[in-house]
Parts: C-alpha cells; structure tokens; sequence
C-alpha cells in the first residue's frame, strides 16, 4: 500500500475516534468524566486507537507537522495498551480538552490535500 493511501485510511480513523470523544465529552463536566469508570474506559479506548493509526501514518506527513506531539500520541497509546492501570483519566480529559482539536485540523487538512472526505460519523 502507497504511503498515501496508508495515510487516508489512517487520518480518517484518526478523525473518526477524536469525532466520538468529543461527542460523548461535550456534555460532561470534568468531575462527572472522572467518577465514570465506563466513559474512562471508552475514551482510553479511543485514545488507544487513536495512537495506533498515529503510529501507522508516513513519516512524511508527520514531519509536515511538527507543532503536534506525534511520540505523545503513540505514547498514550502504549500506557493504555501495556500499563492502563498507569494512566490518569486526568491525562486523557486534559488530551481530550487541549490536543485534539489540533489534530483533527491536521487531519482535515491531510485528507482535503489528498483529495479525501472525512469520514461519516
């Protein structure tokens, strides 16, 4: 497979995962997101997957982005998969607060200069 289209499918999980944090975190508190074990879960989840398609996109196009923390997000993803019971949830509601619109922007901007759509939600 073509960097390229490695790149599409990748972006377009990215985006589809950041889209469904947002979503379930828009009408919660931060108290209220921290005393909720399932939506720490599936949020680690997320986060989880999005790291995996981080991990998987082209050099290339991380190095056109240097400003997003592209080693954090792999990272993250390695704490959830090796050593969950190691993250805060206070690390994944700051991310999912501070990080993620960035990298949504990064996302849309790769995927319209590939000639791709966003995903359906």
């Amino acid at each position: 497979m073509k960097d390229q289209d490695r790149d599409w499918f990748h972006l377009r999980q990215m985006l589809r995962f950041i889209a469904h944090i947002e979503r379930r975190l828009a009408g919660l508190s931060e108290a209220e997101f921290h005393a909720d074990r399932d939506e720490i879960d599936l949020t680690a989840y997320r986060f989880q997957m999005i790291g995996e398609a981080a991990r998987k996109l082209s050099d290339t196009l991380k190095a056109r982005h240097p400003d997003i923390k592209w080693p954090g997000i792999v990272g993250m993803r390695n704490v959830i998969a090796h050593d969950y019971e190691g993250l805060a949830s206070t690390v994944m509601w700051n991310a999912a607060r501070d990080e993620l619109g960035a990298l949504a922007r990064v996302c849309r901007d790769e995927l319209a200069a590939l000639g791709g759509s966003e995903p359906d939600i």
